[in-house]
């Protein structure tokens, strides 16, 4: 659904609302939106990758470097692709103890270890290897649970969820309403806490359905490395 269609469907249930002077189009769309993340941090849905270019003995890489990379976790797995030398690279392991356990004493090379320091938060982020990379031009890709792209903002915009869970914003946008409003009558509590209801069961739902395609693809991975290559 668009944008458009989810303000449409959150107004269908709230009709009574619609009208009351406390009541904007604005809150509307602010509160499908914070739909629309606790969504995606919720279910860890969406998934990224992320490229960022290396220079040569630079310890650190922030934000500005990773103004892409919208952290929901801790990456998934990251990977040092030497340039010109292979597209997949190798997988770095996580540095024992974190960027705090890092030696005083710079070593310099090809990186065997990754560290990041302030993942939730989108300011601040840092990224740093072990050994320190010596060349410039090489690449660390972070694979990782993302935010979304994009907040939802023009009518045509459409969420990068699956459509199935759109309904899903419908009834958060609905109960966070409800909620603010209730004070007006004695049912709108009680109807803020059915459409809460609804949320969660959507946020249920998109869980498993993600738990099912991640064993799916772990079973794929056992069945290929099952396989004697070697004859």
């Amino acid at each position: 659904m668009t944008f458009l269609e989810i303000q449409t469907q959150v107004l269908d249930i709230i009709q009574e609302l619609g009208n009351h002077p406390g009541y904007s189009l604005v809150k509307l769309k602010h509160y499908i939106n914070r739909g629309y993340y606790d969504f995606v941090r919720q279910t860890k849905c969406l998934e990224g990758s992320y490229d960022i270019t290396t220079v040569a003995n630079q310890a650190t890489y922030g934000y500005a470097d990773l103004a892409t990379l919208e952290l929901i976790y801790i990456p998934i797995e990251v990977r040092y692709i030497d340039a010109g030398v292979t597209e997949r690279g190798e997988a770095l392991k996580l540095f024992p103890g974190g960027w705090t356990n890092l030696p005083e004493t710079h070593r310099y090379g090809n990186p065997d270890y990754y560290w990041f320091r302030n993942v939730h938060k989108r300011q601040g982020i840092e990224l740093g290897t072990y050994p320190i990379s010596s060349t410039t031009g090489d690449t660390i890709r972070v694979y990782a649970y993302a935010w979304p792209s994009v907040e939802l903002v023009g009518d045509t915009t459409y969420p990068e969820i699956k459509e199935a869970w759109h309904d899903g914003l419908t009834h958060y946008a609905a109960y966070r309403i409800y909620q603010l409003f209730s004070h007006l009558n004695p049912v709108y509590p009680k109807k803020a806490i059915e459409q809460k209801m609804l949320y969660e069961e959507f946020v249920r739902e998109a869980r498993e359905d993600m738990f099912i395609q991640q064993e799916e693809q772990d079973q794929i991975f056992d069945n290929y490395y099952d396989i004697d290559v070697w004859g």
